[in-house]
């Protein structure tokens, strides 16, 4: 399963005088300019994305799932059954 991850940033220039044409073609001027520098930043930026925990280590980090970790063990030695919904 891959990792979730934020969509990447979107840059938009507006001004309140502008007709919506000038405004595209301003943001695309600006996108071309910073591309270069974004894709030298590139790296960087991936790695400050938001990355959910992986999915063995999410019981230990949520401290409903430890407590609901011990009562299933503890039911289960008890030989009772559970159903979750």
């Amino acid at each position: 399963t891959p990792k979730a991850r934020a969509p990447p940033v979107q840059h938009l220039m507006a001004r309140g005088d502008q007709s919506l044409e000038s405004m595209v073609s301003a943001t695309l001027r600006v996108r071309e300019v910073y591309s270069a520098v974004g894709d030298v930043c590139r790296p960087a930026l991936i790695r400050q994305q938001l990355y959910f925990p992986d999915k063995r280590l999410l019981q230990y980090d949520c401290g409903k799932l430890q407590m609901l970790d011990g009562m299933l063990r503890r039911l289960k030695t008890e030989g009772r059954r559970v159903l979750l919904f």
